[in-house]
């Protein structure tokens, strides 16, 4: 008998996938506008979602 409690790795990681997913075509699109500044780009983007999770 499987134990319950225990937490399922895979589907956690699908679930972030799946709803992550929008990040890679926002990174990329930013990346066409914002030229030659992927590492400004990727801080801003954590920054935004460090800044939603806190608010929240």
């Amino acid at each position: 008998m499987e134990d319950t409690s225990t937490v399922d790795i895979k589907a956690i990681n699908e679930k972030i996938e799946r709803e992550s997913a929008f990040i890679d075509l926002l990174n990329l699109e930013m990346n066409k506008v914002i030229i030659g500044q992927k590492h400004m780009v990727e801080r801003l983007l954590n920054w935004i979602a460090r800044s939603r999770t806190y608010s929240a």
